[in-house]
């Protein structure tokens, strides 16, 4: 809902404060007084473009703001949430600068925005309709909306979309990931043959290196453990026969003598123990019969597949982990694919189920649509025009979150012409009163409260008498869920509004100024004054009061 409207320096109008409720409001005022001003600037106000004829003379800059309170259910905030603007109040202020150079800037809750985006955001503020701004009615896009909301909604069909969207992406990176795999799949095999036969060990290549160093000095260390043994042999000769001299003197040498004994003893246990080392690692040397090139040629090898692959000699049997899970993954693709292709058919299939029920109900709500509007188009003298849903099936590259359908209305206004595009067939009042039809067709239709501002700018053009009671009893039922303003010039339509504001131009002859102002008709007697100077003209008469008396009366 929109609460409030704050115009500076746009044409007339210096600064101008307006606060706005629910219901109907009309605003009347004389031809000229600036009542397209304030169209102007609520256009502004949802991304029209800026043209600097719009600022007031002398002024350097003009400002629009409008402050609108909606409810949490208004996709508005889904569309900000999209676009990285991050509003939670339920208020929305929205602020139009203009500048004398051509430029203009928008803010909405004092963010910067573009143009481009403020356009996009007034979509979900108000619906301008009238003799030179139909956007809502003249967008082929909004059709199938309308459609849908007089249906009910368009059932799960964005629901069945998105789960077939999100497996056919599914089986189109399987598929992709598997020809990835296919293509590959000769090095794979091949890498994990290879590593298979090759059998790598962890610390396998810091045990071949120091072989190869034990095998390159092989003869050398030969003889340096031949002459160890018979260095070591000779000292536990020589330390047995010291024990010996020793034993045969312990009686002498007492607790000295079983010291030394001991000691004797430790020595020549860690002769035997060295001795026993170097006999193994001797024994070991000549019985291996491994020699310098079948280790060499290992080490190479193995250095060779950790280069193939890029890793360390060590990571090989990770490697060889690796092509094992891959060619079992590739072994078991096809199962996979299938499984997926299968859930992507199924899906598909749902969707196009929900699709085709959906065009079906939308084909036979379509008509009763029809049906409606035209029986609302007979009191606002279009009783000779022809309205017409025409629905029709799209290619399947064109298939969607709404479902298998385009939707456009057509009108034939006159008799023996063929139904056509709105803004073609109709003129701007016409539209107007098609949209006004449209809407009160979809009353109790749409059950939540995002609804946006409807603005009618003099929708009852061309007409009197009773088919401006019925224009004005229609707006007045919009006006019972949803805020309606209306820019009228007829008494019968500003006797049904709930609130009137009157727009006038005031002179002031010592500053040789004009300006526009919008006064709040309060009471009673004050809209009755205004309603006989639309019925009688600039002198009101008792029978103009009466008559206006009556209308009030009657709304």
């Amino acid at each position: 809902m929109l609460q409030s409207l704050t115009i500076q320096n746009i044409v007339l109008i210096d600064k101008l404060h307006l606060e706005f409720q629910n219901g109907l409001c009309a605003l009347t005022g004389e031809t000229g007084a600036g009542k397209s001003i304030l169209l102007d600037s609520l256009s502004l106000i949802v991304g029209a473009k800026a043209d600097t004829k719009l600022i007031r003379a002398g002024e350097d800059k003009a400002f629009v703001t409008a402050s609108f309170l909606l409810h949490k259910s208004n996709p508005l905030f889904t569309y900000l949430t999209d676009m990285d603007l991050d509003i939670d109040e339920t208020e929305i202020i929205v602020r139009r600068v203009l500048q004398a150079d051509g430029r203009s800037k928008a803010y909405i809750n004092d963010i910067p925005i573009s143009v481009a985006v403020l356009k996009d955001v007034g979509t979900f503020l108000i619906d301008i309709h009238g003799q030179n701004d139909n956007r809502g009615l003249l967008d082929v896009s909004t059709h199938l909306l309308i459609l849908d909301n007089f249906i009910g909604g368009s059932s799960d069909i964005s629901l069945k979309w998105n789960e077939w969207q999100t497996s056919l992406s599914e089986y189109k990176n399987a598929q992709k990931q598997a020809d990835l795999a296919q293509q590959q799949e000769d090095f794979i095999r091949d890498s994990y043959n290879d590593l298979k036969e090759l059998d790598p060990k962890v610390g396998e290549e810091e045990q071949l290196a120091q072989k190869k160093e034990h095998l390159r000095f092989r003869e050398q260390l030969i003889q340096s453990y031949q002459d160890t043994l018979e260095f070591l042999s000779s000292a536990d000769q020589d330390i047995g026969q010291a024990w010996r001299s020793i034993d045969k003197q312990t009686q002498k040498a007492g607790q000295v003598g079983e010291h030394i004994l001991k000691s004797l003893d430790r020595c020549q246990a860690e002769l035997q123990e060295s001795l026993s080392v170097v006999q193994t690692a001797f024994a070991d040397l000549q019985d291996d019969d491994t020699n310098l090139e079948v280790v060499d040629d290992r080490l190479y090898e193995l250095r060779g597949q950790a280069r193939r692959h890029h890793c360390l000699v060590d990571d090989l049997p990770g490697k060889y982990d690796e092509f094992k899970r891959a060619l079992e993954q590739l072994d078991g693709h096809n199962d996979h694919l299938n499984i997926l292709k299968d859930k992507c058919k199924k899906a598909r299939k749902s969707y196009e189920k929900s699709a085709r029920d959906l065009s079906q109900k939308r084909q036979k709500m379509g008509k009763i649509l029809d049906e409606k509007i035209m029986s609302e188009l007979k009191p606002l003298k279009l009783d000779k025009a022809i309205f017409k849903t025409v629905i029709d099936e799209v290619d399947e590259s064109q298939w969607g979150i709404n479902g298998l359908n385009k939707v456009r209305f057509e009108v034939a206004t006159n008799p023996g012409s063929l139904p056509g595009p709105l803004h073609k067939v109709a003129s701007g009042g016409e539209m107007a009163r098609i949209m006004l039809a449209i809407q009160v067709a979809l009353i109790n239709q749409e059950e939540d409260e995002s609804h946006i501002s409807m603005i009618f700018d003099e929708v009852d053009a061309g007409i009197g008498g009773s088919t401006a009671d019925a224009v004005g009893a229609r707006l007045s039922r919009l006006g019972q869920s949803r805020q309606v303003m209306v820019v009228t010039h007829s008494p019968q339509v500003a006797a049904r509004a709930n609130h009137h504001m009157i727009v006038m131009k005031e002179i002031n002859t010592s500053s040789d100024t004009t300006r526009t102002n919008v006064v709040y008709l309060s009471n009673d007697n004050e809209r009755r004054e205004e309603i006989a100077r639309m019925l009688a003209g600039a002198k009101i008469s008792d029978e103009a009061r009466a008559a206006a008396s009556q209308l009030l009366n009657a709304s």
